[in-house]
């Protein structure tokens, strides 16, 4: 504060005065009164202008204050507009209007601080004096300065938020879906709190766990964290071994056999072994000639039937004998034999390393036959010529060679269904990890080849197959012996609901979530097809979003909040624990979130900002963090069954327990709770019961009002704060 007194008092003659009557002692009561109320006066009169000094000072620091105040919340930037400032002056006439004190020359001012996000402030006025005008003080400069800016302690806020597939449909009356409703929301509760400081204290870390059946946690774990075997519900084929074969190139052909047999049989040595007897001709002068030798259709000397008979054996004297010959017909082609077109079964012992072929080709062989036969042709009775026929073949035979290799193969012949221990160290690459895992015999194939004693077939050999790991996990050992009514303190050797569990052994260590792999052996279907595989969007660990916030938004930030989508079941306990453990200093991430690393040294606000649309909606035969329920009986027993298959509720009060208590553990390491259900009548009292207190806990109706909360808790996480 500058206070002017005005000009000086003269006081050379009233020193002399008082000198004079210090002097004279004589009758000086009344003289010394008199002189003692001028500097009486200048005292009261002092006081009293100095009253009025301080109050209008107080009044004027009070005024530019609540408008360093006004100005600085109406800011939207990092830099005040017109605007801004016009609001902070409006506040500073509210409070100290023109006139007040009986002040001359108001005038305040705002700008910018020396700091970008404050506000700089002055204000000034002119008291006229009054008792002390009389001592020639006229009137007093008042001056005060202000600032303001916001007050955010280091702050982590984390937001749980509900994917599930009903987050894809709107509510009554709304004309975008929830969706798009929670992403605005988030969006405005950015807007509000803001981006915090770049660097020292005033910090602000976002972080994002989006849950429904599961969470996607895996990638922001250590590798360590997980095992290198684990245990999964799958299946793995039957092996049956089987020989297969393949033939090599075949040698040539050997040199081909005598014929066989090498003349015609001995069955035509007479005239039994022919058919067909048919009369050769009618003209008896007529003659044929056969193997050289000419015989007439009429028998010349044969002139009764018992000399006929005679001629009628197929002999070889004179030249009345009956020949035959021996016709060629078309040589057929070589013929692989079918019986030794395959090799023969092998089972055990040393497998042949060749195969022999055998081909043959055939020579089809006409027999003619003639025959002298006493009968009557046209009215002449004779012996008369007759040609019967017969036939044969006559075979050649070669060989050749070629090689055999054997391969003994592991056939499919069935699957196993149930735990296998499956090598997962595959995902691991140093400090990271890879999107997907070879594991072996999971499936099989389709070969074509040839078989031992069977030739030509089909078989199915065992195959590896190619796992995607979306970043789902499973969840460290539980206990299925909770129930609704059990205490809210959670069991030591619950594990997966432990806060600040920080895994030593395999039975704390989590493990991927590999849909395709878990195969659901009551109904036999594959989990990660028709729909199972409910794996969404990546969970974000705290982070800061400050270097690319334009028009009051960061882009990155809106960038996540825009990739989240809708699908799976609500398992609301599961999306709490790793919001609670993604916020801890103590667990996991404590090098990360510990207060000795806060900017400053200041201690860190710990909020969980929940948001559901829905209730506790638990499958038994869902694959999610616990396997599959009614096999496994990890959180609940096998025999437990859910409301679809009729067992009410019974199965979700459980998790709902389970929720409370990882809620209790969170609550009392110091964190702030929020609970919003959206689109839904009221909460579940175990959500209320979740909340910080009744205050943290509330129920949207609508896309707007969503909006609403997000932004009302911004503002109460954030606040303002007054700097000097």
């Amino acid at each position: 504060m500058n206070i002017n007194r005005g000009k000086a008092l003269k006081k050379a003659h009233y020193s002399g005065f008082i000198a004079r009557i210090a002097k004279n002692q004589a009758g000086n009561v009344m003289p010394l009164m008199a002189a003692a109320v001028f500097p009486m006066a200048a005292m009261v009169g002092g006081a009293v202008d100095l009253s009025r000094i301080y109050m209008t000072r107080t009044r004027l620091q009070n005024a530019c204050d609540t408008g360093a105040l006004a100005a600085r919340r109406a800011m939207t930037g990092q830099i005040p507009t017109t605007a801004d400032i016009n609001e902070g002056k409006k506040f500073f006439n509210f409070n100290f209007p023109a006139g007040s004190f009986g002040v001359e020359d108001l005038q305040n001012s705002y700008t910018q601080g020396t700091t970008a996000g404050t506000i700089s402030g002055t204000a000034s006025a002119v008291v006229p004096a009054s008792v002390m005008r009389i001592f020639g003080q006229d009137d007093f400069d008042v001056t005060v300065n202000c600032s303001s800016t916001v007050n955010i302690p280091n702050t982590d806020v984390v937001f749980v938020l509900d994917v599930s597939g009903s987050m894809g449909g709107a509510i009554p009356g709304d004309t975008v879906s929830k969706m798009v409703g929670l992403k605005a929301a988030v969006k405005d509760f950015y807007r509000e709190l803001g981006p915090g400081e770049a660097s020292g204290a005033g910090r602000i870390r976002y972080g994002f766990v989006p849950y429904n059946t599961n969470v996607n946690v895996g990638r922001l774990l250590n590798t360590s964290w997980m095992p290198d075997v684990a245990p999964y519900r799958s299946r793995i084929g039957t092996i049956g071994q089987v020989w297969t074969y393949t033939l090599g190139a075949e040698s040539a052909l050997s040199a081909w056999s005598a014929w066989t047999p090498a003349t015609t049989p001995t069955s035509y040595n007479t005239a039994s072994g022919f058919t067909g007897w048919a009369l050769l001709g009618t003209n008896a002068s007529t003659t044929i000639t056969v193997n050289g030798i000419n015989y007439r259709y009429r028998h010349a000397t044969a002139n009764n039937a018992t000399a006929c008979t005679a001629t009628n054996t197929l002999a070889s004297s004179g030249t009345t004998m009956i020949a035959r010959t021996d016709v060629a017909g078309t040589l057929s082609a070589a013929n692989l034999q079918s019986t030794t077109n395959n090799p023969a079964t092998y089972n055990a012992g040393a497998p042949p390393s060749q195969q022999v072929l055998t081909y043959n080709r055939q020579d089809p062989r006409t027999v003619r036959g003639y025959r002298y036969r006493w009968q009557s042709v046209g009215g002449t009775n004779g012996c008369w010529l007759d040609r019967g026929n017969g036939s044969y073949s006559r075979t050649q035979t070669a060989t050749s060679t070629r090689s055999i290799t054997w391969v003994q193969r592991d056939r499919v012949t069935g699957w196993t269904f149930g735990v296998r221990n499956v090598d997962i160290s595959g995902l691991k690459n140093g400090n990271g990890w890879n999107a997907s895992l070879d594991v072996p015999n999971t499936t099989s194939t389709t070969f074509n080849t040839n078989v031992s004693g069977v030739g030509a077939s089909t078989i199915q050999l065992p195959q590896s197959q190619n796992f995607i790991w979306r970043g789902c996990i499973e969840e460290a050992q539980s206990v299925n012996t909770i129930t609704a009514a059990s205490p809210i303190a959670i069991p030591s050797n619950a594990f997966d609901m432990q806060v600040d569990l920080v895994p030593t052994n395999d039975q704390q260590r989590w493990k991927p979530h590999l849909a395709e792999l878990v195969w659901d052996s009551i109904n036999g279907d594959q989990r990660g097809v028709g729909g199972n595989d409910i794996c969404g969007t990546a969970a974000s660990r705290l982070t800061q979003y400050t270097s690319d916030v334009t028009a009051g938004l960061s882009t990155s930030f809106a960038s996540y909040v825009d990739s989240l989508y809708p699908s799976g079941n609500t398992q609301h306990d599961i999306g709490m624990i790793w919001g609670a453990r993604l916020l801890s200093p103590d667990g996991i991430y404590s090098a990360a979130n510990n207060d000795s690393t806060a900017p400053g040294g200041f201690q860190i606000g710990r909020h969980i900002v929940f948001m559901t649309d829905g209730y506790m909606n638990a499958r038994n035969t869902d694959y999610g963090p616990w396997s599959i329920s009614r096999l496994d009986g990890r959180q609940v027993p096998t025999s437990q069954l859910d409301s679809d298959d009729g067992g009410g509720e019974a199965m979700n009060n459980i998790h709902y327990r389970r929720m409370e208590m990882i809620c209790n553990a969170a609550k009392a390491k110091g964190y702030t709770v929020w609970v919003i259900g959206f689109g839904i009548p009221s909460l579940p009292q175990s959500l209320q019961n979740c909340a910080t207190d009744a205050d943290h806990a509330t129920v949207s109706t609508s896309a707007d009002a969503l909006k609403t909360k997000f932004k009302a808790i911004a503002e109460t996480i954030g606040g303002l704060r007054l700097s000097i």
